[in-house]
């Protein structure tokens, strides 16, 4: 679905997204994917530890408390 969102040519909306999209990307299943809750805290933790981080160095992790 990611490589779908990145190579469509228009505005990406879920019905050109379904249209774009391989075997089991029906409008169907967009909309399953997008009513389903996603904890971003750990998909951006794989996502650092799998492509950004090299065990050989220290890093200082920085966050930004956002209270409304």
């Amino acid at each position: 679905m990611i490589f779908t969102m990145l190579c469509i040519p228009k505005r990406v909306t879920m019905l050109g997204l379904s249209r774009w999209s391989e075997k089991g990307g029906s409008y169907q299943t967009l909309q399953r994917l997008y009513h389903s809750p996603l904890n971003w805290l750990t998909i951006h933790w794989i996502f650092l530890k799998a492509h950004l981080v090299d065990p050989n160095r220290a890093y200082l992790l920085v966050g930004h408390l956002l209270c409304i």
